[in-house]
């Protein structure tokens, strides 16, 4: 009789890396999500349907502008967990909070490639989805809802961005 175990020699499985849907250009491994659309105050994302890996030319296109990179694109990286002062320890607080203030926006998940290695979508399930495309980083608004919300958990720091 065989028995079933895993090969001792074999390399250690290593955990898929979580990536934030509401990141910083500048983060190594950063990706084009999506694009934003402004009417007004209101902004809503479009996700692509394949993200682009953002290059040295992405974060140069905006140089010397008074717009910023995060005023017409959405970008995601790889979580930074403790590196990040929206993390709690064990989840994302911006997560968290956008279940409870924002509304869905429809019946029906959003089509997502990043969905599978989302943070978001690891910790809130669907209802974090569901939300996804009201969310533009840096959003002054949105941050100041963010940070109204009876804490969870340990209180957003708010002398940071929202979104890292």
């Amino acid at each position: 009789m065989t028995e079933n175990r895993a090969d001792e020699n074999a390399a250690p499985r290593r955990e898929t890396a979580r990536f934030c849907p509401s990141a910083q250009p500048s983060l190594g491994n950063s990706l084009v999500l999506g694009t934003v659309n402004r009417l007004g105050e209101e902004a809503s994302v479009t996700l692509l349907e394949h993200p682009v890996k953002v290059t040295e030319g992405t974060i140069l296109a905006f140089a010397g502008s008074q717009i910023r990179p995060t005023d017409v694109f959405r970008f995601a990286a790889p979580c930074e967990q403790c590196g990040c002062n929206n993390w709690s320890g064990s989840t994302c607080r911006v997560a968290e909070k956008l279940v409870q203030i924002l509304p869905s926006v429809g019946s029906e998940l959003p089509r997502c490639k990043l969905r599978s290695v989302c943070q978001w979508f690891a910790q809130e399930g669907g209802a974090a989805c569901m939300r996804c495309p009201q969310v533009q980083t840096d959003n002054a608004s949105l941050e100041a809802a963010l940070n109204s919300v009876a804490p969870a958990s340990i209180p957003l720091a708010t002398d940071t961005p929202v979104h890292r």
